[in-house]
């Protein structure tokens, strides 16, 4: 039975008694995996060794912070994780247009997401999420998070801060032309804005 591809032997050949070094890369799916060396001598008999590699608690991290201008109403965030099924949770004001999991489009069924074939089972994969808001008009920057979690254990999870740019102050007055009487009398205008203003 050949090695698993994962473990590396040193060295493969030898004569008498000897040690062999075996050596394994990190491994980042959730599922143990295992795999048999064999030794077998020249006159055909064979030894065998089991070997286990266990595999890595479940996680999910996070990807980076996003920025966004104000007329910018759409932005794309990342998580990496090895769940089998997962939650996204956007801030009130996002809404999540599309979500990819290793490469692959999936949908969420009564708000879980579960990718196909379980890729987190034998290794970390990426989470891609798209999500779309309004342009900001205010003067003021404003952040929407997007969060990831586990479907079973919400405490592993993963949050992604989107940050919207302020928006360019606005004033308009109506009227804005005013003619008074020569007896003196009192009118007003209105004013629309989305910053602060004084009169002078």
């Amino acid at each position: 039975m050949a090695k698993p591809a994962w473990l590396t032997l040193s060295p493969t050949t030898g004569s008498g008694s000897g040690s062999v070094s075996c050596v394994v890369p990190a491994y980042t799916g959730r599922t143990n995996r295992t795999g048999t060396v064999t030794v077998t001598t020249a006159g055909s008999k064979t030894a065998t060794v089991a070997v286990t590699q266990t595999g890595k608690a479940l996680f999910v991290t996070a990807g980076s912070n996003q920025s966004v201008t104000a007329t910018g109403t759409t932005a794309t965030v990342t998580f990496t994780t090895n769940a089998e099924k997962f939650k996204i949770t956007p801030a009130s004001g996002a809404t999540i247009s599309s979500v990819e999991a290793n490469g692959a489009a999936v949908t969420a069924s009564s708000g879980i997401y579960t990718p196909a074939s379980d890729p987190g089972g034998s290794a970390q994969y990426t989470v891609k999420v798209t999500v779309t808001f309004s342009a900001n008009t205010t003067v003021s920057s404003r952040t929407f998070t997007v969060k990831c979690e586990d479907s079973v254990t919400a405490s592993i999870s993963g949050t992604v801060t989107i940050t919207q740019a302020a928006g360019a102050s606005t004033i308009s007055v109506s009227p804005t032309t005013l003619t008074f009487s020569a007896a003196g009398e009192t009118k007003s205008f209105t004013v629309t804005s989305n910053d602060s203003w004084t009169v002078s």
